[in-house]
């Protein structure tokens, strides 16, 4: 049996996250509407901005926010595409206008150089990412309705300060925010490694909350719309989960991330230097 045939057994309604999906329009209207854009804003990153909005939708509005409920591989592609793909396509096509002017101001001036300091990216974000897996913590959080989206928004911001060195949405840190990139992506590489191997070796599940009746129905309830009831669960929803071990679903997991960062830090430093290399050419 595979996912698809696992997703098959709720209704539509109950897949699709139409709350997300409005956030996601709205912030969609704010942009393209309301916030001003500036002569170095170009169609490339809105174009950037509306992907990065797609692809925050897609993984905590599609079925794959409930599939990342149901095993442990697809929460933490939820994970790749959030904080490492949406986050990072958001800030290379924000407008920058509003933050330009906000940057005049001194108070405002010192906290946006606050974040384009690696090292408090790093730290707060690596702090904050391993708290959340930590197994009474996780199995916590994605049990209770109020501390999930605390933990996401939190994940979230910790991943804007992550990627703000690189992607500054401020005009004058772009122009400042000039440092070899080696560094900073080695070290974030190597802050995952620990975690990975953990999830690879390990022969016990961490997370009891895939494999709990009680915490794993808890965690599903989460995903159910206003007004629907636990009756609309599958009733043999453990049945069908049965061919996804949760302790091989932590080694996948830990590839899952390992293979994404490689790729995406690769990619970044290899379009870095492209662009270095096209810079000292002319």
């Amino acid at each position: 049996m595979d996912m698809f045939n696992v997703l098959s057994n709720f209704s539509y309604h109950v897949l699709w996250n139409f709350g997300v999906l409005f956030l996601v329009l709205l912030a969609i209207v704010l942009y393209l509407f309301l916030l001003p854009g500036s002569k170095e804003h170009t169609k490339g990153h809105t174009y950037f901005f509306l992907l990065g909005a797609i692809v925050f939708f897609i993984a905590l509005g599609s079925p794959l926010n409930m599939l990342g409920r149901l095993i442990f591989r697809a929460h933490m592609i939820q994970m790749v595409l959030i904080l490492f793909i949406s986050i990072p396509l958001l800030l290379i096509g924000f407008k920058t206008k509003v933050l330009d002017c906000l940057y005049q101001v001194p108070f405002w001036q010192k906290l946006f150089h606050s974040f384009s300091k690696p090292l408090v990216g790093m730290i707060t974000f690596h702090l904050l990412w391993n708290i959340y897996h930590l197994p009474i913590v996780f199995n916590f959080v994605r049990s209770h309705y109020i501390w999930n989206y605390v933990s996401i928004f939190a994940l979230c911001f910790a991943a804007f300060l992550l990627w703000w060195p690189i992607f500054p949405p401020i005009q004058k840190l772009k122009e400042e925010n000039r440092k070899p990139l080696g560094f900073y992506v080695i070290g974030n590489v190597c802050l995952f490694l620990p975690m990975a191997a953990i999830y690879l070796f390990s022969s016990t599940s961490f997370y009891s909350i895939y494999s709990d009746p009680d915490l794993l129905i808890s965690a599903v309830a989460l995903c159910l719309p206003i007004g629907v009831s636990m009756d609309s669960l599958p009733a043999n929803l453990l049945e069908t989960l049965l061919p996804y071990s949760p302790v091989h679903e932590q080694k996948y997991g830990a590839i899952v991330l390992l293979i994404s960062v490689a790729v995406i830090y690769l990619t970044l430093i290899f379009q870095y230097n492209k662009n270095k290399r096209q810079i000292l050419s002319m």
